[in-house]
């Protein structure tokens, strides 16, 4: 069998713990790193700077990653700000990506501030062996800082030890910290934020809920039959931008799993939306659900979207609720929202939108918002107006 590559951008020593302390703790239970049957071929390619890589090495759970399979450093520079963070963590994929083409193998992109439940691997395995070409996982910014304690106080995250859960046990536990991004994509709450619901959710009779997602982990990705390896999202977006969707456009390729559980944790103090806040528009029942249904059009056709993406979204994902009997009514009423947002939106009526937005935040917000936007087409115009200097032909 082919050998896996997993491969982590990280720095400084947030990450670096978030990393070593919940995501490789929950990566080296038995049936994820462990369950791998060719140890020998297999790396973990960590891109990160050398004192961070120095500082990880000491640490027991790297030295217990070892001795299941070989670590491999690609050393990259701290990067100084917010957007250069962003370039770095892209810059890293890349590197990773190609190294992982070049060896022809199975690629698991990890990111740090994640938790895997018990088993991932082994079904990665399994799907690659019965030919699967790129394996899928929902992956949405999930829960806050209250999931890390309650790990600690349930005594399953411990130093140096593994963390063991369950898919069900997993998501148990990170129910009750949902951190407040996931939290405003609840589509009943009033505070919906339908701008760009990157996921939206349910609550389910009983317990648990529904969610509908863009947000998919590349678990496997097979590298040996890619002739062409297209890395230009990462130039100025993200490894869950369209990158998938260009190197591998058949969707046969794709296997989305609806059994995979990894929960990925944000905590507030680093990024919050409290207090979420109810929108103006929700006060009028018939110009709410007008609004949220045609801002999920707009979504849904928008530039961040691929024909990919968009056939994932509707699917739907059951995540602390037991089954079709108890989700069905929710999932019946979901899928009726997505057939009516099978169109896209026309321009007049983008401009409604527009003006909404501003009633419901206020004209300075959502002019950022517009700016930012329309930031490539402004540079563009005035790059085009940019008098030549002496010397230079115009």
């Amino acid at each position: 069998m082919k050998p896996f590559y997993f491969g982590v951008v990280l720095w400084g020593e947030e990450f670096r713990g978030y990393f070593l302390d919940f995501c490789l703790a929950s990566l080296l239970a038995s049936r994820n790193i462990p369950a791998l049957e060719n140890k020998a071929g297999s790396r973990f390619l960590v891109c990160t700077t050398a004192d961070d890589w120095a500082v990880m090495r000491g640490h027991p759970l790297f030295r217990s990653l070892a001795k299941e399979i070989e670590p491999a450093l690609i050393e990259m520079k701290r990067p100084d700000d917010e957007t250069s963070k962003m370039r770095a963590m892209s810059e890293g994929h890349a590197v990773i990506a190609q190294t992982m083409h070049r060896a022809g193998v199975y690629g698991t992109f990890v990111y740090p501030d994640t938790v895997f439940a018990d088993g991932v691997v082994a079904e990665a395995q399994s799907l690659a062996k019965s030919g699967k070409k790129v394996v899928l996982a929902n992956c949405p910014r999930f829960a806050n800082e209250g999931f890390l304690s309650a790990l600690a106080a349930n005594g399953i995250q411990r130093t140096g030890q593994p963390i063991v859960l369950k898919p069900d046990e997993l998501i148990s536990l990170a129910l009750p910290h949902m951190h407040s991004e996931t939290r405003r994509y609840e589509w009943d709450a009033p505070y919906f934020y339908s701008r760009s619901p990157v996921a939206i959710w349910w609550k389910v009779p009983g317990g648990g809920l529904l969610m509908r997602s863009t947000c998919w982990a590349p678990i496997l990705v097979d590298y040996s039959g890619l002739v062409t390896h297209d890395t230009s999202t990462l130039r100025d977006w993200t490894i869950d931008g369209d990158y998938i969707h260009r190197n591998f456009p058949d969707r046969r390729d794709v296997h989305a799993s609806e059994t995979m559980t990894l929960i990925s944790f944000t905590p507030e103090s680093r990024l919050s939306y409290l207090p979420l806040k109810r929108l103006r528009t929700d006060y009028v029942p018939f110009v709410s659900r007008w609004f949220k249904e045609t801002n999920l059009r707009s979504f849904l056709f928008s530039r961040a979207m691929d024909p990919l993406k968009r056939e994932l979204f509707t699917m739907p994902l059951r995540m602390g609720a037991a089954g079709p009997s108890r989700t069905g009514a929710v999932e019946a009423s979901s899928a009726d929202l997505f057939a009516r947002c099978s169109r896209p939106i026309g321009r007049r009526v983008q401009q409604v939108l527009d003006l909404l937005w501003i009633v419901n935040g206020g004209i300075w917000l959502h002019f950022g918002w517009w700016l930012k936007q329309r930031r490539l087409w402004i540079t563009g115009v005035l790059a085009s107006l940019r008098i030549p200097r002496s010397g230079e032909s115009s």
